[in-house]
């Protein structure tokens, strides 16, 4: 039988990927799982294991939850005292003196993610954006190395 450890690793995971809140992914995972339990007419012991199957299931369910409400990931971000979200001009100073603390190489960087956003955020964070963002810079001419460097200075600045 599947416990609910599997249902905190892959909230962990999707909470790191898409920083949708934890709580949330983890009652999702375990209703989706014990939905799947109340009329388990997929499962085929003769194709998989129940741990691989219940992972499938499951992961499967987070990426359609996180994917219906990635609009509402950051909204606790949002200052209600600023009109329609927009940073006020004491954020504005602090996030351009922010870059130019930054490297020529971790600018470029930036600039890169600045010039075509919504292709960026189409990819929704995580792993796959700052692989594309490492992608531009080598084919700026970066090493895979220094383009990994000027994204980790980027993520830090920003942590």
């Amino acid at each position: 039988m599947v416990d609910l450890e599997l249902c905190k690793i892959l909230a962990l995971s999707f909470h790191r990927t898409t920083r949708v809140d934890y709580d949330d992914l983890f009652q999702e995972a375990a209703l989706c799982w014990v939905a799947q339990l109340e009329n388990n007419n997929r499962y085929d012991e003769s194709k998989s294991a129940l741990n691989t199957f219940a992972s499938w299931v499951i992961r499967n369910h987070l990426i359609t939850y996180t994917g219906r409400n990635k609009k509402h990931a950051y909204t606790d971000e949002i200052d209600p005292e600023t009109p329609a979200g927009i940073p006020g001009p004491d954020a504005n100073l602090s996030f351009q003196e922010m870059l130019s603390s930054l490297s020529d190489d971790a600018r470029t960087a930036v600039r890169i993610v600045f010039d075509s956003p919504h292709g960026f955020l189409a990819l929704g964070g995580g792993r796959a954006a700052v692989r594309s963002v490492v992608d531009a810079l080598v084919r700026k001419g970066f090493s895979i190395h220094r383009a990994k460097r000027a994204v980790r200075e980027v993520r830090a600045a920003l942590a």
